[in-house]
């Protein structure tokens, strides 16, 4: 089970994760957790994701 939680977070990162939510057509919660999953993978493959959200292992390298 998901627990709820809370979050505070400055306007502009909201803005934005309003923004990218209403452009991939999902929800806020949905954006935030893929961020934290990109940040998590990028930390522990040493990859960083490129601005569409894929990463270095997906390109076939």
């Amino acid at each position: 089970m998901l627990k709820p939680f809370q979050l505070r977070i400055p306007e502009d990162l909201k803005a934005f994760i309003a923004e990218q939510a209403a452009k991939n057509v999902s929800s806020q919660n949905s954006e935030i957790v893929r961020c934290i999953r990109e940040r998590k993978i990028a930390l522990t493959t040493n990859e960083t994701p490129n601005p569409e959200g894929n990463h270095d292992h997906d390109k076939g390298h």
